[in-house]
């Protein structure tokens, strides 16, 4: 039984917006609704860690890494009276996290 509510769960957080998702992992600290922003965007923080990385695979993750944390900390730092839809903000952070861990390792 247990099993079918997680998935039914799930289910449900795929249908909230991101900026509901956001309200929600900040009100009750919801893991799940954290995991669904992340698989949200990681795609794009995939994509951009490997424009960051070039060829090397371990540079690629490193990138990948600091990406993820700046979307925890977008979603940590979200307002949405300033206008922008989350999945813009977060990916904005992540790639300026990816940019300060590029600047830090060509120092």
């Amino acid at each position: 039984m247990k099993v079918r509510h997680c998935s039914l769960n799930e289910a449900l957080l795929k249908e909230l917006s991101d900026e509901e998702l956001v309200a929600m992992a900040r009100a009750d600290g919801s893991s799940g609704a954290v995991v669904e922003l992340m698989s949200r965007v990681s795609g794009f923080v995939g994509y951009k860690a490997a424009q960051f990385a070039g060829a090397a695979l371990q540079d690629k993750q490193d990138f990948q890494q600091q990406g993820l944390i700046g979307v925890l900390n977008a979603i940590r730092t979200y307002n949405a009276d300033k206008g922008a839809k989350f999945s813009t903000y977060a990916c904005r952070s992540a790639i300026n996290s990816m940019i300060s861990l590029y600047e830090q390792q060509n120092k």
